[in-house]
């Protein structure tokens, strides 16, 4: 027996003389760690509220914080957490430019004021964009060695208020012919496109906005010629 607990205090120096706790004391008592948000069209903002309780013995400040991307910021109080008061976080979510299911974790570590290590926490949310615009198929290709004579392709567009009307634009002019068709009097266009010139590479990237609409949304659709 000897033996072993001496092999045990070998092992533990070999390792710096120090223990590391696996189970962390979790400091705050959340009314939920997961929410979930469906925006109307063409809204692409919001803001959720993660609420929680310092049920710890001492008091507590968020000592660190992880965030998934620019498109997410954290406001909240940094003064330390007394024993039974309330914490909110705050999330700003902004979704310009994305589109449909975007699922997000905040992490949050925790720190006792004596500078004990305590539990981290993830918060997750997930926001529905639902867009103002519907594009079938999303890229265009066409390949060199199947196609010596290249064919139009078509774009389907569906715009959700039909009001407004879709403008298209392309990044590198002269490559693509882009025509905008009106199919309905309910929102549905077509754009047709082909390259401009036969068996040569080329690539632009066609983009879809609805100024009308004043709404920031775009939708990019690659043309490649390969």
């Amino acid at each position: 027996m000897e033996k072993l607990f001496s092999l045990m205090l070998a092992w533990i120096g070999a390792l710096g003389g120090t223990l590391v706790a696996t189970d962390l004391e979790a400091p705050i008592e959340w009314k939920s760690v997961r929410q979930e948000v469906v925006l109307p069209p063409g809204e692409a903002k919001t803001e959720l509220v993660f609420a929680g309780r310092n049920v710890s013995s001492i008091p507590v400040r968020i000592a660190k914080t992880d965030v998934p991307c620019s498109c997410t910021t954290l406001q909240f109080d940094d003064a330390p957490i007394q024993p039974g008061d309330t914490l909110q976080v705050r999330i700003a979510f902004d979704g310009t430019g994305r589109a449909g299911t975007q699922t997000k974790r905040v992490q949050l570590s925790f720190a006792g004021e004596d500078g004990r290590a305590m539990a981290s926490v993830d918060l997750n949310f997930t926001v529905e964009l639902t867009s103002l615009i519907q594009a079938t198929p999303r890229i265009l290709l066409w390949r060199l060695a199947e196609e010596p004579e290249f064919k139009p392709k078509t774009v389907r567009l569906k715009v959700t208020d039909n009001r407004a009307k879709p403008a298209i634009k392309l990044d590198a002019p002269g490559h693509f012919d882009v025509k905008l068709v009106a199919i309905d009097q309910e929102g549905t266009y077509e754009i047709i496109t082909r390259p401009t010139a036969s068996g040569a590479r080329a690539a632009s990237l066609l983009t879809i906005s609805l100024p009308e609409a004043q709404s920031k949304e775009l939708l990019r659709i690659p043309l490649m010629v390969r």
